[in-house]
């Protein structure tokens, strides 16, 4: 035990981040390795057996950990004590935004009707070379 612990506890320090942690999962994984013991088959080391019992040790330490959740149902405390409804932000596109993206629309499509030859706007439109009106998506008539 005391030739292993020094690995065994360095490994779960470097997982955990935390020395009382490691302490908990140096402890876990030497009980653990103490009630497998009759199981353990010796096609490894004892060291890297062990290892491995801490690193899985440390990992279902680190999953219990989930970071801490929060009901969208709950309300919002202010510093004075009052209980306010949680406020969300819309990352919708607003009413101007809409607009513009109509009017953009419109512009786009109506510069393509125009374009009876190749043109210099094909490039940066990623339209083919020797667009008609006959190629444009129905959806943009």
């Amino acid at each position: 035990m005391e030739r292993h612990s020094s690995t065994v506890y360095n490994l779960a320090l470097r997982l955990m981040k935390d020395p009382q942690e490691a302490e908990e999962v140096l402890q876990e994984t030497f009980i653990n390795a103490f009630r497998a013991l009759p199981r353990f088959e010796g096609r490894s080391q004892l060291g890297t057996w062990l290892y491995r019992i801490a690193y899985n040790a440390a990992l279902m330490r680190l999953r219990k950990r989930r970071a801490p959740t929060e009901s969208l149902d709950s309300h919002v405390t202010t510093e004075d004590g009052e209980q306010l409804p949680r406020q969300f932000v819309d990352w919708g596109a607003g009413p101007a935004e809409s607009l513009l993206n109509q009017e953009l629309h419109t512009v786009l499509v109506a510069a393509l009707r125009h374009c009876r030859k190749p043109c210099a706007a094909s490039s940066c439109c990623a339209i083919s070379r020797g667009c008609r009106p006959a190629r444009l998506p129905k959806s943009w008539a």
